[in-house]
């Protein structure tokens, strides 16, 4: 049996919902208006109800309210927008429906919800200043792979010739085949299917980097994204290779002081004799005897350049000029340039202030290079030693006019016992470089086949 009681009438609905909820008819005046919107507007419906909605609140005329309202009757269609009431100073959801005789407005309460967005916007903007400013490199990807976010360390390190700007959009497969590394194979791609990725080690044609990247999760645990932080660490691996280079130092200084202890004595005894006995053999050995007197030389050449390269003592530095050291084996050089008919040039700097250094290694130092370059010429060539003093600094350039170095063998020809020469040591550039190296002083090399060989060595005008 059906209730007799008909249930609260639509009108009371209205009245007491919490929505205020008003109308209008076609020329604009207020026709209805519930309890929650006297509420919010600050007036009883006696004061608003036969009113002009453009006389209550002149200051809406022409604003967003007037355009979107006019449009609802003109469009005959819902219209539904966010606006800031300046009377009550808070955001409302406006939706507005036309109807036969005007128009009824439902206006919702947002300014909670808008300082929620306003907090969370603020938070995204402290975020991406956090991520821009690290020193790590990071990059947030979507779900299809596409870089949403990127910072600078990321492109200064592994794009530079790209700019922030052209890499949002790009596909994480483009940024990875840039860097030459496949797309499947990076922590990118593995976190976009799932998986977390920690402190793996990446390796690219110039770099070497520690990942770290791990999904980015909907509150149903789906995948929604990726996120990458890369820590570079290029120059520690570079740094170890450099550790692992003054391992093999050492082992030469062990090597060498055996060989000074065991080795030269007793050569020097064998030297004197044949010496000696060279001036009694018949004139059809004297050949003989001259070649083995050559290899003695060469294999005593040989320990010098072990005892040089084993050298732990200090070194006695004093004030004295790079021209002047170089004058005094000026003789020494000319003789060895003249004897394989090769012209000298000297360039020095006569501005070349005193520096403090120990005039017997840098004569080596020059002595080595120098040889270094006669070797590398077969005669008719020219070879050029210089001084300059440039930004507070005094350069010795050695260069010569022979065959060169390859480029696959630059970074390897200061290393120990390395050489490409048939009857070389591996040692004299090995010296010179330990030379530089206790003088506070660097040197390079510039060279490709066939277009002959310059090393720059610079020495600090001031050091400790």
């Amino acid at each position: 049996m059906l209730s007799e009681n008909p249930g609260p009438k639509l009108s009371d609905i209205i009245e007491n919902i919490s929505i205020p909820i008003y109308a209008y008819d076609k020329n604009w005046r207020l026709s209805y208006i519930n309890s929650a919107a006297e509420v919010l507007w600050g007036y009883s419906r006696e004061e608003l109800l036969g009113k002009v909605i453009w006389d209550i609140f002149p200051e809406a005329v022409g604003n967003r309210l007037d355009h979107e309202y006019h449009k609802a009757i003109s469009e005959r269609k819902e219209v539904c927008f966010e606006t800031f009431a300046t009377i009550q100073k808070k955001w409302l959801e406006i939706r507005a429906c036309p109807v036969e005789d005007g128009l009824i407005v439902y206006a919702q309460d947002i300014d909670e919800k808008k300082k929620a967005q306003s907090e969370v916007k603020s938070w995204s903007r402290q975020l991406n200043q956090l991520i821009e400013l690290c020193p790590l490199g990071i990059f947030i990807l979507n779900k299809e792979g596409i870089i949403e976010s990127i910072n600078s360390a990321f492109i200064q390190r592994f794009l530079p010739d790209l700019k922030k700007e052209e890499c949002i959009g790009k596909s994480g497969r483009y940024i990875s085949e840039r860097l030459g590394v496949a797309w499947e194979c990076t922590a990118g791609y593995s976190a976009l299917n799932g998986k977390q990725i920690l402190n793996c080690i990446e390796t690219g044609p110039d770099w070497v980097v520690v990942s770290n990247a791990v999904p980015i999760l909907d509150k149903d645990g789906n995948t929604i994204g990726a996120m990458g932080v890369f820590y570079d660490i290029t120059e520690y691996e570079r740094m170890k290779a450099e550790i692992a280079k003054l391992d093999r130092f050492n082992l030469v200084n062990e090597m060498a002081a055996g060989v000074a202890h065991e080795v030269r004595n007793p050569m020097t005894v064998i030297k004197g004799y044949l010496q000696f006995f060279s001036r009694k053999v018949p004139s059809d050995m004297i050949e003989q005897f001259t070649i083995v007197l050559n290899e003695l030389e060469r294999v005593e050449q040989l320990i010098t350049n072990f005892l040089s390269l084993a050298n732990n003592k200090a070194i006695e530095r004093k004030s004295q000029n790079l021209n002047t050291i170089i004058k005094q084996i000026t003789p020494l050089i000319v003789s060895d340039t003249n004897k394989r008919d090769i012209e000298l040039v000297m360039v020095l700097d006569k501005e070349c202030p005193d520096l403090l250094l120990d005039d017997k290694e840098i004569k080596q130092l020059i002595l080595n290079l120098v040889r270094n370059g006669l070797e590398a010429m077969s005669g008719h060539g020219t070879l050029t030693i210089e001084t300059s003093v440039r930004d507070d600094m005094v350069h010795l350039f050695v260069k010569d006019c022979g065959c060169g170095i390859g480029k696959e063998y630059l970074n390897k020809i200061f290393d120990p016992f390395f050489t490409t020469k048939a009857n070389g040591t591996g040692l004299g550039l090995s010296v010179c470089a330990g030379i530089v190296r206790r003088h506070a002083g660097t040197i390079q090399v510039q060279s490709e086949a066939g277009q002959g060989t310059k090393f720059t060595i610079v020495f600090p005008t001031k050091t400790d």
